[in-house]
């Protein structure tokens, strides 16, 4: 019995530690970046050894899959299926904008660190293209729903695409200091334009008027 009860106790403190470490390791990719995420960083932060880091996890490889994973599970991507049974296609942009919004809002330290550092973080790509593949099943679920012809329908999914970018939101929302209803009605009433709006017409007219200039 005893010999049982010190190998569930070792089993305990060992786990303890590697959620320390990953936790250390989620703080640190908030704070400085992955890319000026050391190990020796993360084992200070975790009050470990660097061997002990490397005991828990081989490679950094293994490290970030699991900072990635404690980060989805503090921070759970916006359920974006529920969208799906929304046929009014505006309706459902509204409402998928302002969760995913509320997403960028609670993510945006650890969101701009990622996106700055994670192409040139070999250790990254990996978990970085699961984000990417996320996102783009984001945007085709969220201009399914429009005509995918005609003058506007080109378009309403570029006005869609920049205003689902992470980007357009802190240009809104940290710059310009709207609130999130603020922005994502902007972001409606620009699809709402972009649905009427002649690009074709107006690259000419430019065109045109740039000559006469």
């Amino acid at each position: 019995m005893a010999r049982k009860y010190e190998l569930k106790s070792r089993a305990t403190r060992q786990e303890a530690t590697r959620q320390r470490i990953v936790a250390a390791t989620v703080e640190l990719h908030e704070e400085v970046g992955p890319a000026r995420t050391s190990i020796s960083a993360i084992a200070e932060r975790a009050g470990v050894e660097r061997l002990t880091v490397y005991r828990h996890f081989a490679t950094e490889h293994e490290i970030y899959q699991a900072c990635s994973a404690r980060f989805n599970e503090l921070h759970p991507f916006p359920d974006f299926q529920k969208w799906e049974a929304i046929d009014d296609p505006i309706a459902r942009f509204e409402l998928g904008l302002t969760e995913l919004y509320r997403y960028f809002a609670d993510t945006e330290r650890m969101m701009a660190a990622i996106l700055r550092d994670a192409p040139s973080t070999p250790a990254m790509h990996e978990p970085f293209a699961r984000y990417q593949q996320g996102f783009r099943a984001i945007v085709e679920l969220l201009i399914a729903p429009f005509p995918s012809t005609g003058t506007g329908a080109a378009n309403a999914r570029l006005a869609i695409l920049l205003a689902v970018s992470f980007d357009t939101w802190r240009i809104m929302v940290l710059e310009a200091g709207l609130s999130r209803a603020e922005a994502v009605a902007f972001q409606v009433r620009l699809v709402h334009c972009a649905r009427g709006f002649d690009l074709e017409h107006a690259a000419a007219a430019g065109s045109f008027s740039n000559a006469e200039g």
